[in-house]
């Protein structure tokens, strides 16, 4: 499975996810209806590799549309993989080299 996070102030549109009255569906967003709005899931979005998106969501990826949320996904996508976190208003972000570095370790006594 492929697994994408949005980037901050994007909103990548699934292919062919409009239909009718229906919200549309976007990548890496959740629609909440009591305020009309999208913002990022906690979850990434996945698609299996053979489906007809991937080819559409890794083109997006390696463009910097998307995050690849995984090693497996970005070297799918030929992209370097860069770890994430989510920020305080629920977007994801490339890891901090601050939050990166283990703090150390006690020393033994």
């Amino acid at each position: 499975m492929l697994k994408f996070h949005t980037m901050p102030g994007h909103s990548t549109a699934w292919p062919n996810s409009h239909v009718g009255n229906q919200a549309r569906r976007f990548v890496g967003r959740v629609y909440k209806p009591e305020d009309r709005s999208y913002p990022a899931s906690a979850e990434p979005s996945e698609v299996s590799e053979t489906d007809d998106d991937a080819r559409h969501l890794a083109r997006k990826c390696s463009r910097g549309e998307l995050y690849a949320a995984d090693e497996y996904t970005a070297k799918y996508c030929r992209v370097p993989f860069v770890p994430l976190e989510r920020g305080q208003d629920g977007e994801w972000f490339p890891m901090s080299k601050k939050s990166a570095v283990k703090p150390p370790a006690p020393p033994k006594e």
